[in-house]
């Protein structure tokens, strides 16, 4: 979990840390630049309270913590402050810092996830993804539409691959057929009853299954056969799935990345005969 995001758990600390982390919050710039003496006096509070704190966020120590928290500060770099997640507006704001609020909540969101990305997983998912004869895609909501456009990528590709909701008649398209298959979830917090039944239909015919997801306590990930968590601590109670949705989209973005990279030649002259053809059709149509 983000550093920045652990720092809002009020049930995590007690009584004379919170002095300490209410002042990182309101100026974490200010604080990595401040040695344990300086942050200890600005946020009245002493040396050894700070370390304990640290190290109840797993740091060894004061310098890891600032360590951290400056690689993540970099995700809001266009405002002195984190963006809220939930509802990034406030009353009162003109047109320019509407728009300001959203490039800055998408920026934060970009570089939150990019900071906290496992390559390992990500590369063993667009393995998973080139080996199977057949991908199927499942999403609800905002989701559903990061699945069906990372769809649409694979089948300019020449992939064979398929988008469904996770409501409705999904159960007769896991039944067994003679491709070798791969399932890809991509729920933001993959906890619905939709998804507990589709993964244990696809795990009941032995079909791999690749979850995404920006829930990290969701009781479906070990149904998964590889879990791609993304940090974006988003409330049901939002504005909208902004930050969450460009988080995801930027994980599927780099999968999609990767597939493409592992055969290049045949993938852009894929992407080539793709457009040919459809330039075709259009010249027919006219």
């Amino acid at each position: 979990m983000l550093l920045t995001n652990q720092l809002k758990n009020k049930n995590l600390f007690s009584t004379s840390e919170e002095s300490i982390v209410q002042y990182i919050n309101d100026h974490p710039k200010e604080a990595v630049a401040m040695n344990i003496i300086e942050l200890a006096a600005a946020a009245y509070s002493s040396p050894s309270t700070i370390v304990r704190m640290c190290k109840k966020l797993g740091m060894s120590g004061f310098s890891e913590f600032k360590l951290k928290l400056a690689s993540e500060i970099n995700s809001f770099i266009l405002n002195e402050k984190r963006i809220e997640l939930d509802v990034p507006l406030e009353k009162g704001m003109d047109q320019k810092q509407v728009a300001q609020a959203f490039i800055n909540l998408h920026f934060q969101a970009l570089t939150d996830t990019f900071n906290a990305l496992d390559y390992e997983k990500l590369t063993q998912a667009a393995r998973l993804m080139m080996a199977a004869d057949s991908v199927s895609f499942f999403g609800k909501g905002p989701s559903l539409l990061i699945a069906e456009d990372f769809q649409y990528k694979l089948l300019r590709l020449g992939f064979s691959s398929v988008c469904e909701t996770l409501e409705g008649f999904q159960g007769a398209s896991v039944r067994p057929n003679k491709l070798k298959r791969v399932a890809v979830f991509i729920s933001h917090y993959a906890n619905s009853i939709d998804v507990q039944e589709r993964m244990n239909e696809l795990r009941h015919y032995k079909i791999p299954i690749i979850l995404i997801c920006a829930n990290s306590y969701s009781p479906y990930q070990k149904l998964a056969t590889l879990c791609i968590n993304i940090d974006n601590e988003e409330s049901r109670i939002k504005l909208g799935s902004f930050s969450s949705r460009t988080s995801m989209q930027l994980v599927c973005d780099i999968l999609y990345g990767l597939i493409f990279e592992s055969n290049y030649e045949k993938n852009l002259a894929c992407l080539v005969e793709y457009e040919t053809y459809r330039n075709g059709i259009r010249a027919q149509s006219k």
